[in-house]
């Protein structure tokens, strides 16, 4: 019921005061309130707030951030889409799409294409999503 009101950054604040960090009932909140925002597209109730890291880092050991990567395309921050699969890349040091990062020196754009390629389960949606915010700037460049 909570989270069908996008109550979730209530529920993360209670269970900081209500539990200890270690404890299995806090890891069993956090975890179903990341799932639900995840399973929602939801990204933006927790965006400015503390809780944000913790759903990151939640989605980047899963190797789940396709869904996220999206959502900042398509909120124009290519910048934190970027940042974003370099923190995989971080986290997941032997993955496909980090190796290959590494040995083309890819930055930017280019990052994202990459792990498009090599590690998203939703390559297509990460390609049409950077494609769109790439012709956005370019009609902003023009204008």
């Amino acid at each position: 019921m909570v989270f069908s009101q996008d109550r979730h950054e209530d529920v993360l604040d209670l269970c900081l005061v209500q539990f200890e960090p270690d404890s299995s009932e806090f890891i069993r909140v956090h975890s179903a309130t990341y799932e639900d925002l995840d399973k929602h597209g939801k990204y933006d109730l927790l965006r400015s707030t503390r809780h944000f890291g913790g759903l990151t880092w939640f989605l980047l050991n899963a190797r789940r951030v396709d869904a996220l990567i999206v959502d900042m395309l398509k909120r124009e921050q290519l910048q934190d889409a970027v940042n974003l699969v370099s923190l995989f890349h971080m986290v997941h040091p032997h993955s496909e799409s980090a190796q290959e990062a590494s040995s083309q020196q890819a930055a930017g754009a280019e990052l994202l294409k990459i792990y498009a390629q090599k590690e998203s389960q939703r390559s297509g949606y990460i390609e049409l999503a950077l494609q769109a915010h790439e012709q956005m700037a370019a009609k902003s460049a023009s204008a």
